[in-house]
């Protein structure tokens, strides 16, 4: 026998007698495949049945990300219930989104797969379009960026050009009012990197289900996600947000959702207030900004099968 004490009881409240279920212990593990700042790459009709942490990983990498016939899944006839502690794609900073076609992902313990940038935290206000920031590393001349205030989800800057990187200090094309300074993601305005945050992602023709996480976790910009097969899976089946307490963003625009199958997404009873299709701007502590922040989002033609309560949410 083994006992197992709940914090919060009320976490097993779908659970009865004769139920399986799995023990996640999820710290451990490296990626299974690791780009680091690499330049045009594939991964093509590769097969991953098990590994302690992600499946791949592509971290500031240049040039196309083209992912073909990748397939996670728990080895046939071997009794394990997940393959991945991880994501399967999980693509942090890259200069241009991935392509993702033609995969399936099952049995994971995170989401299918994951866009984003980190923030460069504004640590002093120097002039009103020139800042100190920590983590400048992903910064450019001539690089488009987004500046928010977490806080209060407020959008200072929805597109600027950095005209100059010397050391920490970042010079901005054009003045920035009301900026805040301060040591971290939470307490500062934060800038994210529109052109190095996966922007012009594909992802085409994947089954993604069967797993705990969400299908599809985006938050770059000029993406397009269609005719993909999206089941059972514990979070949304397409989650269309920034995420500042991680951090990860920036706050998402000009996405095209069309043509996809989505069927008992959102299982976990915490979701079941989410949407199958779901696009959220979010300040501090997982709370929706006070004035509208997407823009030219499509959503067509989809069919979606025993949503949780929602079909469709947009906030």
């Amino acid at each position: 026998s083994w006992r197992m004490h709940l914090h919060y009881p009320k976490q097993a409240k779908n659970m009865k007698v004769g139920d399986q279920f799995v023990h996640l212990a999820r710290m451990g593990g490296t990626s299974a495949i690791f780009f680091s700042q690499c330049g045009d790459v594939n991964i093509d009709n590769v097969h991953i049945y098990a590994n302690a942490g992600t499946a791949t990983i592509f971290f500031q990498c240049e040039g196309n990300v083209h992912v073909s016939g990748l397939q996670i899944r728990p080895r046939p006839g071997s009794g394990r219930i997940l393959s991945l502690n991880g994501d399967c794609v999980h693509c942090q900073s890259c200069r241009k989104g991935p392509l993702i076609e033609n995969s399936v992902f099952e049995g994971m313990a995170d989401d299918g797969m994951n866009f984003y940038g980190v923030p460069s935290v504004i640590e002093e206000i120097l002039d009103s379009n020139k800042v100190q920031v920590k983590n400048v590393h992903v910064l450019r001349k001539g690089d488009h960026v987004q500046i928010i205030t977490p806080a209060e989800g407020t959008v200072r800057a929805v597109d600027v050009e950095v005209i100059s990187v010397e050391g920490n200090i970042i010079t901005l094309a054009e003045s920035v009012e009301g900026l805040n300074a301060g040591k971290n993601h939470v307490e500062a305005d934060t800038i994210f990197n529109l052109s190095a945050c996966g922007s012009g992602f594909v992802v085409r023709n994947n089954i993604i289900g069967g797993f705990r996480g969400r299908g599809i976790l985006a938050r770059a910009h000029h993406g397009l996600i269609e005719n993909n097969l999206i089941r059972e899976t514990s979070g949304q089946g397409i989650s269309i947000c920034n995420e500042p307490d991680w951090p990860e963003g920036p706050i998402p625009a000009d996405v095209t959702i069309r043509n996809n199958m989505l069927v008992g997404v959102c299982r976990d009873w915490v979701q079941q207030k989410s949407g199958a299709i779901q696009l959220s701007a979010v300040k501090l502590r997982g709370y929706i900004v006070d004035r509208p922040s997407f823009k030219n989002v499509i959503i067509e033609n989809n069919l979606i099968i025993d949503p949780p309560g929602n079909a469709i949410l947009l906030q």
